[in-house]
C-alpha cells in the first residue's frame, strides 16, 4: 500500500479529474495534473508538494468501479498491484490510474511493466506561463 504523502486526497482527486490531461492506453487510462500548476491546492502535511519544502512526489489514486469486476476482492486486487507497481516510480505528477477490465488478465510482473513503462514515457507538454 502506498502511504497517504503518495495517495490523492478527495481535493487532490478532484481538481486533477477536472484539470488533468487525459490519456487511454490498451488497458488502463490515465489522468495527469502537474505539481507546477498554479491553481493547485496547496499540498497536506507531509504531501511533498511544490509549497511544501521538499521535492514533490508523484500521487496516485486508482479508481477500480464495481464495472470492472463484480467481486470487491479482485477489485482490490488489481488496485493493492497497481500501487505496488507504482510506489517506485519517481515523477512529479499527480496521476488517476481508471484500469480496464483487460488488465484482469494480467499477472502482476506484466502489470508492473506496463505501467513504469509507460510512466516513465510519459511526456507532458510544458504549458507557457
Amino acid at each position: 500500500m502506498l502511504s497517504s504523502c503518495r495517495r490523492l486526497s478527495r481535493k487532490e482527486f478532484i481538481f486533477t479529474k477536472h484539470h488533468g490531461q487525459k490519456l487511454s492506453f490498451s488497458h488502463f487510462s490515465l489522468i495527469t495534473c502537474s505539481h507546477t500548476t498554479p491553481t493547485l491546492p496547496p499540498p497536506r502535511l507531509g504531501g511533498g508538494g511544490p509549497l511544501g519544502g521538499t521535492e514533490a512526489v508523484p500521487r496516485f489514486s486508482v479508481v477500480t468501479p464495481a464495472s470492472l469486476h463484480k467481486h470487491a476482492v479482485v477489485r482490490n486486487r488489481l488496485r493493492r498491484t497497481i500501487y505496488d507497481s507504482v510506489a517506485k516510480i519517481n515523477l512529479s505528477l499527480d496521476i488517476i490510474i481508471y484500469p480496464k477490465p483487460s488488465m484482469l488478465k494480467l499477472d502482476h510482473a506484466q502489470i508492473c511493466s506496463l505501467l513504469a513503462s509507460t510512466l516513465q514515457n510519459l511526456n507532458l507538454p510544458s504549458s507557457g506561463a
